[in-house]
């Protein structure tokens, strides 16, 4: 019969020079290699055979699994040195540009910022709100409702990404301009935004410059209309005394006059001249109204300047039996020019006279007090009024009258506009028909 498999393995074992002659068990007699053979042995000898073929095959096995997982330890160290080394990069980058960086978990509420957001704003890290709600009160007022709807947008999906301009409140109390540019990380499956990140840009420079412009373009605007006005209206007041003048030295030339029509012509002639010189000195009160570059302006005792100018149109005053009160107790100074502040407040003054309701007392009050970037002075009469439903628009346009039946000319206001306009002031008006006008003066607050 054939020899077991047990037994040709022994048996190559002993020609290597590893075998025995003869082998022994526990419980069964030492038998002859070559001798007879009992059942157990080829048993025994198969599973211990199998158990070599498993042995192998785990050391193989864990071999090949110990390189796998070298391979993969390997991948992921130079993977995490790359991301690492781009991390790096990225903060570089983000340093460089001056860019601060934050993250919103948008469940929580929780914020986190890098040190750079935090600087940029002159904050300390620690010093900044982390949760949104008390974040949200670092912005400014007028852009929570814009910066609210940018943010709901990309909550739920509208926008992918986004961008928004904001002021933020810097550490000294002041607002600074910031482009903040967003975009959602993390979503859940009903396409909620989870986690929020972005970048903050100080842009409060630029923004500076683009208001700036921006006043600019419409002042020039501004201008350009109020110089196209003046070039006909001084075109038509200087054209009409010119053709005149020249009608009646023609109408002299052709025909020979007698004495008493000489003299009438050359009456005309003077009135034609008179005219002519009015509108010359209009012109150039007008012209100086516009300069504001060049006049001085200094810290003026709101009092001491308006007790002068009373004594200037003393008479008028006392004439028209005005009762005048005035309060500076609350803004007593201001910075601007003495010629123009004395010149608007004796056009103040005489249009309040001239614009009387007769047959009552005039009263006259002013009162001064600061709010916001401004002092204010208010000036009011108890006049006749100006119907603003019907001249709002023109109520400082130059040569522009709204009571025909008292002398003027139309040109104060236009000029005590001009004037205050030109330091960077503003001036207001409010006025009822036959009780009263109130003109409302903003002087910059004087430098600290």
């Amino acid at each position: 019969m054939p020899l077991p498999l047990w037994y040709l393995i022994y048996a190559h074992a002993q020609k290597i020079a590893i075998g025995i002659s003869s082998f022994k068990l526990t419980g069964y007699a030492s038998l002859p290699l070559l001798g007879h053979i009992q059942t157990p042995y080829p048993y025994i000898f198969s599973i211990l055979l199998f158990g070599i073929v498993v042995a192998l095959g785990i050391f193989f096995w864990n071999r090949e699994l110990r390189r796998q997982v070298n391979l993969k330890t390997i991948a992921l160290q130079n993977e995490n040195s790359q991301r690492h080394e781009a991390e790096q990069k990225l903060e570089l980058a983000v340093e460089a540009a001056g860019l601060g960086t934050w993250h919103w978990d948008v469940a929580t509420g929780n914020l986190e910022f890098n040190e750079r957001w935090a600087k940029m704003l002159g904050y300390e890290l620690q010093d900044i709100p982390t949760n949104n709600s008390d974040w949200t009160t670092l912005v400014h007022p007028e852009d929570v409702a814009n910066l609210n709807t940018s943010s709901e947008e990309l909550i739920n999906g509208h926008a992918l990404s986004n961008s928004i301009a904001y002021r933020l409140k810097t550490q000294g109390g002041k607002w600074k301009w910031i482009l903040s540019v967003r975009k959602a990380v993390s979503r859940d499956a009903s396409g909620i935004a989870e986690r929020i990140a972005g970048i903050h840009v100080d842009i409060d420079v630029i923004k500076g410059k683009e208001n700036e412009l921006n006043a600019v373009s419409k002042e020039l605007i501004k201008k350009n209309i109020e110089l196209e006005k003046f070039a006909y209206i001084t075109s038509h007041n200087l054209r009409a005394p010119v053709v005149n003048l020249k009608s009646l030295t023609d109408i002299y030339e052709e025909v020979n006059a007698d004495e008493a029509t000489a003299k009438d012509i050359f009456a005309k002639i003077r009135q034609s001249v008179n005219r002519l010189d009015s509108t010359l000195n209009d012109l150039i009160e007008i012209v100086s109204s516009k300069g504001g570059e060049k006049v001085k302006r200094e810290y003026l005792h709101l009092e001491t300047e308006f007790k002068a100018v009373m004594e200037s149109v003393e008479n008028q005053l006392s004439e028209a039996g005005a009762n005048i009160q005035y309060d500076f107790s609350e803004a007593e100074n201001i910075y601007f020019s003495k010629r123009y502040l004395h010149s608007t407040l004796i056009n103040l003054l005489t249009n309040a006279i001239k614009y009387r309701s007769l047959g009552t007392t005039l009263e006259i009050r002013l009162k001064s007090y600061p709010h916001k970037d401004f002092i204010y002075l208010n000036f009011s009469d108890n006049g006749i009024g100006i119907d603003l439903e019907k001249y709002s628009q023109k109520i400082f346009g130059l040569y522009q009258r709204f009571h025909l039946d008292r002398d003027g000319k139309g040109m104060g206001l236009y000029i005590i506009k001009s004037q205050i306009e030109a330091l960077d002031g503003k001036i207001k008006v409010e006025s009822e028909v036959d009780k009263g006008t109130t003109f409302k003066i903003l002087f910059h607050n004087p430098p600290a």
